[in-house]
């Protein structure tokens, strides 16, 4: 070790205390890239796709739609592993919240709770007057208190 620091003070003209941090920069440098080397992937650590995140966070949905309540741990992880045909034929709700003056009667109907015809209600009540906040579907035959708080994440009015 002492004929390594010796070479290293010479060859960079550096004090004993300088060659020893750069050969312990050197070790920890080399440890780093050998392990990763060594290093094996497994399934726990594999990188998500963006993609596939989206599907979980569907699949976790549609549960908790159809259990009416949160998902527990266990569940999520039989869920995300197996998804009946039935559930992956389910509508999915929007990813991100859609404009009530905007949006589509498809859309409309991708909603929880909300079918083609309160979809085609909330098309036809906005071409009357434009809607301001969503508080206004309460207005929409079909719409109440607790259909408006199952709506309310996915949709947005200025």
């Amino acid at each position: 070790m002492k004929r390594v620091v010796t070479t290293l003070r010479e060859t960079l003209s550096v004090t004993a205390l300088e060659a020893r941090a750069v050969l312990l920069v050197a070790l920890v440098f080399s440890v780093g890239t050998a392990a990763t080397f060594l290093e094996t992937e497994s399934d726990l650590h594999a990188h998500a796709t963006a993609t596939r995140i989206d599907e979980m966070l569907d699949s976790l949905e549609r549960r908790e739609d159809a259990t009416s309540g949160p998902v527990s741990t266990d569940q999520q992880n039989v869920e995300i592993t197996q998804t009946s045909p039935q559930e992956a034929r389910a509508p999915t709700h929007p990813r991100r919240p859609i404009n009530l003056n905007t949006a589509t009667a498809a859309e409309l109907d991708a909603l929880p709770g909300v079918g083609p015809a309160t979809a085609q209600a909330i098309v036809a009540s906005r071409a009357r007057s434009r809607f301001t906040s969503t508080d206004d579907l309460l207005d929409i035959r079909g719409i109440g208190e607790k259909k408006l708080e199952r709506i309310r994440p996915y949709v947005t009015a200025p």
